[in-house]
């Protein structure tokens, strides 16, 4: 029998469902925490949580690992290098696609000393996965000529990604690049890309398979995140501290 049994669990589903948004909403994300926990977890591993509360839904150690230092490596890789810091500010501002993602483009915006800008939608309540509306909050002109990165940590059907992208064109966003951890691609979501001329670049982790997506939308660029698991696990089974990781350089590195 095994002592312990650690989950890696790179993408956490049902993690949209972690609150009431009406009566009788389910909140599906605890269910998955107990079944999990019913399964004879001790210890479970996952990659950018949606919500950071789900992790007081369990009762064994969470360990919520963040994909942050690597995506900045993969935009320093693609983009970045070799560009002073004044060279970059005037070309580049960061764009989260909604109001949930305005603490995630602030930490982006403190390590990338980048301006930041987000975008608030209004939902179709009648139908929560249509949005009616989006509107940017900041200051505009700072999107005009300039390359908008957008990032989400999960890209499903694609709709707030291109709707957000429609208003950063409006305001003269020269390229646009967006960049996602988990990305799903639901039901048309390929061909939603494959048609839409703004986006330039889709920079997405492999939390989830790739490969067919890839095949399909050549611009989608992929960053493999199995190095950083990889360490992980090696943390888990010597007892070693996991914390070390979340410093950039070692990030870097894997």
């Amino acid at each position: 029998m095994a002592k312990t049994i650690t989950l890696i669990m790179p993408f956490y589903p049902y993690s949209r469902q972690d609150k009431k948004n009406e009566s009788r909403a389910p909140i599906t994300a605890k269910l998955v925490a107990n079944v999990l926990e019913t399964s004879g977890i001790d210890r479970i591993v996952i990659m950018d949580l949606h919500a950071p509360q789900i992790q007081g839904f369990f009762n064994i150690p969470v360990d919520n690992i963040y994909a942050m230092p690597l995506l900045i490596h993969k935009l320093n890789e693609m983009y970045l290098n070799n560009m002073t810091l004044e060279e970059m500010q005037s070309k580049f501002v960061l764009v989260g696609p909604d109001a949930g993602s305005i603490k995630r483009i602030i930490k982006f915006s403190k390590v990338m000393k980048l301006d930041p800008l987000f975008m608030h939608k209004q939902r179709n309540y009648k139908n929560s996965k249509i949005i009616d509306s989006m509107m940017l909050v900041g200051d505009k002109n700072l999107v005009k000529n300039k390359i908008a990165i957008v990032i989400d940590d999960i890209c499903d059907t694609g709709g707030t990604l291109i709707k957000c992208c429609d208003i950063l064109h409006k305001y003269g966003a020269k390229e646009i690049i967006c960049v996602v951890t988990h990305n799903i691609l639901s039901n048309n979501a390929i061909d939603l890309f494959n048609q839409y001329e703004h986006i330039s670049k889709l920079i997405v982790s492999n939390t989830l398979p790739q490969n067919k997506h890839m095949r399909k939308c050549n611009k989608i660029e992929m960053f493999d995140v199995s190095n950083l698991f990889a360490k992980v696990i090696s943390c888990i089974v010597t007892g070693d501290s996991i914390s070390k990781l979340f410093l950039s350089k070692v990030y870097k590195q894997v």
